[in-house]
């Protein structure tokens, strides 16, 4: 869906009220033990508040992270995250949920995908395993990971509302560049766990 067609379908024309939209299309989806999965499309209002608390998650990835007195510049993709909306800081059950997946990078902008001599393609797979056996470059991707994780809001605004948001990351590529203009990253890794951060339940 376009960013024009995305941001009209999340204005509510006069009179509406989307968030009793949101709340009756979560509902709907809902059945007493557990939530159901249903077509985005069936669903728009509720989809425009998952698109909210998404572009909540990867609004907040940073450009660079500190560690030990270094500023490092960090590159990441959230291939697979599990996303939790709740509608009040109270509520014990998350009033939808959705698996979200992306190929989108987000935070430090590279300043190439190529080598600086020769032009060969850069070897992600190789760096990862590289970056595993060597314990100050998983040291680095560790702290980077923790700062991430760190960042995750537990609340967003969507159309003038406040909802709390959990995340948990199933699998994520995270890159460290250790310059601005670094054409390479200089760790790399794919992480992602169970572990959910955010706005903490009420129960």
């Amino acid at each position: 869906m376009s960013k024009a067609a995305q941001s009209k379908r999340d204005q509510p024309a006069q009179g509406d009220d989307v968030h009793g939209r949101i709340a009756a299309e979560a509902k709907a989806l809902r059945t007493p033990d557990r939530l159901s999965f249903q077509d985005a499309e069936k669903t728009p209002a509720l989809q425009g508040l998952l698109d909210s608390a998404v572009d909540a998650l990867t609004a907040r990835i940073p450009a660079t992270y500190e560690r030990q007195g270094r500023t490092y510049y960090l590159r990441v993709s959230i291939g697979l995250a599990r996303i939790m909306v709740f509608e009040t800081a109270t509520a014990p059950q998350p009033m939808a949920m959705a698996l979200t997946e992306s190929r989108g990078e987000f935070g430090r902008l590279p300043h190439h995908w190529q080598a600086a001599q020769g032009g060969d393609a850069f070897d992600l797979i190789a760096l990862e395993a590289k970056t595993r056996r060597t314990p100050a470059l998983k040291g680095l991707l560790d702290s980077a990971v923790d700062d991430l994780t760190a960042l995750i809001p537990a609340t967003f605004e969507h159309q003038e509302r406040t909802y709390y948001l959990r995340v948990s990351i199933a699998a994520a590529m995270v890159m460290v560049f250790e310059t601005a203009t670094a054409p390479q990253p200089m760790a790399a890794g794919f992480t992602g766990s169970c572990e959910e951060f955010g706005h903490l339940p009420y129960h």
